[in-house]
């Protein structure tokens, strides 16, 4: 649910509202529709995890009521096997402590500050921080993101889409806010 005030579709209060109602849900985050085309990724994603060894982790910002529950049972699903959730309000320490080689979100201000980070040397390996584009995160984009429409996209910068991979033990993290 992306904030909408800018645009002036919604009042401040109506917004709330929406919130407070995904909050007190216990299921709300478990029944969401994959994005479409996604399919194919999800494939992929189990393809490189399950085969090939990869760790993948979908790290997120959600809140509400057993998050870390309900976005697992959505992953499996929607066809994800085993999927690692992790719930961080601020994705930076576990990013850090994981040692990802690459990572995607689609939230403007959680890219700006890890490339930030990247760039001023805090996180090991050098991780790629990747933009999913959307809508609402065009504008002040720090110059070393790495722009993809999706995470298959991501993927296939990566190297990832055919199973091969040029660098040692890979490890990505997927977010969704």
């Amino acid at each position: 649910l992306p904030t909408t005030r800018r645009f002036s579709i919604v009042t401040e209060e109506e917004e709330n509202a929406c919130w407070n109602e995904v909050w007190d849900s216990r299921t709300f985050w478990q029944h969401l529709d994959v994005i479409p085309g996604e399919e194919r990724t999800i494939h992929q994603l189990n393809a490189l995890h399950v085969h090939d060894g990869h760790e993948i982790h979908f790290i997120t910002h959600r809140r509400g009521r057993a998050v870390q529950y309900q976005s697992a049972w959505f992953l499996a699903h929607a066809g994800f096997r085993h999927p690692s959730v992790i719930i961080a309000g601020d994705k930076y320490p576990i990013i850090k402590a994981l040692k990802l080689d690459a990572y995607i979100d689609d939230r403007i201000e959680t890219v700006n500050e890890l490339a930030r980070v990247r760039e001023e040397g805090f996180l090991d390996g050098d991780p790629r921080i990747y933009l999913r584009s959307a809508s609402y995160n065009q504008e002040h984009r720090h110059p070393g993101l790495i722009v993809v429409d999706s995470v298959w996209g991501m993927l296939e910068k990566e190297g990832l889409v055919t199973g091969s991979w040029w660098g040692p033990s890979p490890m990505f993290g997927c977010s969704d806010t």
